[in-house]
């Protein structure tokens, strides 16, 4: 991420070219020792209102994990053809686990 990117369910990054805005995040996490769930609701004015759902989760397995993103940018104007949809998902093994082998 960089210090320009306002996350908003279901919007690309950079999708909005803009200087003013304002965006609010809220949801819920549940989590355990090896997996996590969550949701989230993106609300704001990004030259105009928008608005995005998301649905978050995890799992952790030894040195591996598993992310992943589910995003409906339903309240984010777009043109005809283009998808509210978003899909994120990370498989991940840290270098301090490849490094011990």
């Amino acid at each position: 991420m960089t210090p320009y990117d306002v996350p908003l369910a279901g919007a690309a990054w950079l999708e909005f070219r803009v200087e003013d805005y304002v965006v609010s995040r809220t949801g819920f996490t549940a989590s355990s020792e090896q997996a996590w769930v969550g949701a989230t609701l993106d609300a704001g004015t990004v030259g105009g209102g928008v608005w995005g759902l998301a649905a978050h989760g995890g799992w952790t397995r030894g040195a591996w994990e598993l992310e992943g993103s589910l995003a409906w940018g339903g309240g984010v104007p777009r043109q005809d053809g283009v998808s509210p949809w978003s899909l994120y998902l990370m498989i991940e093994r840290p270098w301090s686990a490849i490094r011990a082998q």
